[in-house]
């Protein structure tokens, strides 16, 4: 006979009701139903699971590509070589680009003042940040335009967030500052969604 051990596992009540309901129409033991879906979830299904996801994700990434390419953010040769990336549509004002530096500079400070450094030593650590390093990688102006942004010497404007939106894909100065701060920074992700212009 084979020899069994007890396991002893908190589950839910709700899960519990269904898995005796279940048991009870499988005309089984809760004990023999149990082992009977651990043996078949390790043994005999874990393959044609992972067939079946794999079949279900190629189909979801097609779809979703076909529905990228209908909306042209990507082009028809995104699995070739050269893939082209449409440009934002988006519109920025002006008065929104204003504030939206504004919070930028405020997120400096702060987190500046969180890690006990001082200004200059807070630019220092951001520099090495992924972000504004891929960014400045690309353009090499980019490190003093975020610079000067960040010290209030330079005001955005909604055509300057448009172009790296276009240039970057992302503003690197608010994802560089969510690197070097280790959080996600909401306050800088609702800035620079009311900069937005809507379209009438």
């Amino acid at each position: 006979m084979e020899e069994r051990s007890q396991l002893n596992v908190v589950l839910s009540k709700e899960l519990i009701r269904a898995v005796k309901a279940q048991a009870r129409r499988q005309g089984m033991s809760l004990s023999q139903f149990v082992n009977s879906c651990l043996l078949e979830a390790i043994e005999g299904k874990s393959e044609v699971n992972i067939d079946q996801r794999i079949v279900t994700l190629e189909e979801e990434l097609n779809s979703l590509k076909n529905a990228l390419i209908s909306s042209k953010i990507l082009s028809e040769n995104f699995y070739g070589k050269k893939t082209k990336v449409a440009k934002s549509k988006i519109s920025y004002s002006n008065e929104g680009a204003k504030l939206y530096s504004q919070a930028l500079k405020e997120a400096f400070n702060q987190i500046g003042q969180d890690l006990m450094l001082s200004l200059d030593s807070t630019w220092n650590e951001l520099k090495k940040q992924p972000a504004i390093k891929n960014a400045a990688s690309i353009d090499p102006n980019y490190l003093s335009f975020c610079h000067e942004v960040l010290k209030g010497s330079h005001i955005l404007k909604g055509s300057e967030i448009e172009d790296s939106l276009n240039n970057f894909q992302s503003c690197p100065c608010k994802e560089g500052l969510s690197q070097l701060s280790g959080k996600s920074l909401p306050e800088l992700d609702f800035a620079l969604n009311d900069a937005e212009v809507y379209p009438d």
